[in-house]
């Protein structure tokens, strides 16, 4: 996900959620995340992921029969579970319940996962100014994100980047506008 830099950052922390904890739940009671979640499961079927994901579409039954497998054992196997338009309190009337308080919870507000991907890639301001514009979503943050990154890359810092170490420190001691 080159060009969804916000969506691979999201990514980098599932996978590293699951991989602590086995089984995890991700509680979206404004189903924010649907959309990426219905794309892992899509990468899954593909092969090209590699964590087991069942997300809840309507049906209490569809969700138990996929989930039928998992969390028999000893050891939590690796699995995503999204639920959304739950939220901890609406869990608990469900048949679902069970499964969930052997897992562990995944939280991620969208305006702090933007904070974590733009860090060091975009100033600070930038993405405050960002984050207040209305309609948020995670497909907008993908793109404001890398079109950022792409600016940035054509600038100055591009071409710092670029020289190496000895050169920069020599043009800078002689005054050499030569060397650059």
């Amino acid at each position: 996900m080159p060009d969804c830099p916000v969506s691979a950052t999201l990514e980098v922390a599932v996978r590293e959620e699951v991989r602590l904890h086995g089984i995890v739940f991700w509680l979206d009671r404004e189903a924010t995340w649907s959309t990426f979640v219905d794309g892992l499961v899509a990468r899954r079927s593909a092969g090209t992921f590699p964590i087991p994901v069942v997300a809840f579409r309507g049906s209490y039954l569809e969700t138990l029969q996929a989930l039928e497998s998992y969390g028999s054992g000893l050891d939590p196997e690796p699995l995503l579970v999204h639920l959304p338009g739950f939220t901890e309190e609406s869990i608990r009337s469900t048949p679902l319940l069970e499964l969930y308080e052997t897992g562990v919870r995944f939280r991620k507000a969208l305006d702090t996962l933007v904070r974590e991907a733009a860090a060091g890639k975009v100033a600070p301001k930038v993405i405050e100014e960002f984050l207040a514009r209305p309609g948020l979503s995670l497909e907008a943050a993908d793109v404001w994100l890398a079109q950022a990154m792409e600016a940035a890359a054509g600038g100055p810092g591009a071409f710092l980047a670029a020289l190496k170490p000895e050169t920069l420190l020599e043009g800078l001691v002689t005054g050499e506008p030569d060397l650059f």
